[in-house]
């Protein structure tokens, strides 16, 4: 029988000198001690045991590779039912929404409502809604009709449930001034062309779009709003204020200069009036 020492075992095996004592204790090494009382492993009992372990490495690999591959699939599938569940959250409030205006579109026989009637029957409805803070407000500004041709522009103003029917007419109000610089440049091309003022009137149409996570749910209806077109821009604007400001401090500050004078004025006399009292009091002793 062909012996090998513990430590040309442990390198074989690659494991500790501990982990080859143990699988002498469990037996799956065969082994006797020297006459210098140390452990020789049976060489053939090693082969053995190494071949085994070759056999069962793999397994564990392959073990680990499925626990790992359920784990992410898992994860995917729970993150699929998450999307799952807020697009049917989504798909629902969408329909509860269309489902509120279509009969009062119907009863009214018109195609789109107005903005402050849109959101009071949200409002209304607050409580059907799954996510009712999804429903955002998406404001549309119409120069097409004054262009003569199709020019609108819109920009998200904020979720819905922060507006009520007071704001709501604000957002499409009735009269608005402008700025040339707060226009599209092709409406202030235009109107600079017909400028005979400090200002022009422009009548354009405003709409409010109410979406749902980028889809849009309905639109109010298209309402006129007469423009006040402004000469100078909003930047020539913020420097007359600034130079106003500037001249009214500067006033201020005259004015403060003045008082200073006129305190410094006042105890100067009341100084020379002190001196005379008390040069009259000397001379009468």
């Amino acid at each position: 029988m062909a012996l090998v020492s513990v430590r040309k075992a442990r390198s074989r095996l690659g494991v500790s000198a501990q982990s080859v004592r143990r699988f002498i204790d469990s037996g799956e090494l065969i082994a006797e001690k020297s006459d210098t009382n140390r452990w020789m492993i049976d060489e053939e009992s090693l082969e053995t045991l190494i071949t085994s372990r070759k056999t069962q490495q793999p397994k564990a690999q392959i073990a680990t590779r499925k626990a790992t591959n359920s784990n992410i699939n898992a994860v995917k599938l729970a993150s699929q039912s998450n999307i799952a569940t807020a697009k049917s959250t989504q798909a629902r409030d969408i329909s509860r929404f269309r489902d509120v205006v279509k009969p009062v579109l119907d009863a009214q026989g018109v195609t789109w409502l107005t903005a402050q009637e849109l959101i009071l029957l949200f409002h209304n409805n607050l409580f059907e809604f799954s996510n009712a803070e999804k429903f955002t407000v998406e404001v549309s500004t119409d120069w097409s009709e004054y262009l003569e041709q199709v020019h609108i522009l819109s920009s998200e103003v904020g979720s819905l449930v922060r507006f009520d029917p007071d704001s709501a007419s604000l957002l499409c109000s009735h009269e608005e001034e402008f700025y040339r610089d707060q226009v599209p440049n092709d409406v202030w091309r235009k109107a600079k062309g017909q400028l005979t003022g400090c200002f022009i009137e422009i009548d354009f149409h405003r709409f409010i779009s109410i979406n749902y996570g980028g889809v849009v749910v309905c639109r109010s209806a298209s309402e006129p709003v007469r423009g006040f077109l402004l000469a100078e821009s909003a930047a020539d604007q913020r420097e007359a204020d600034d130079d106003s400001m500037l001249m009214l401090e500067q006033e201020e500050s005259s004015a403060e200069n003045q008082r200073h004078l006129r305190d410094l004025l006042e105890i100067q006399e009341l100084k020379h009036r002190l001196e005379l009292q008390k040069l009259r009091y000397s001379l009468s002793r």
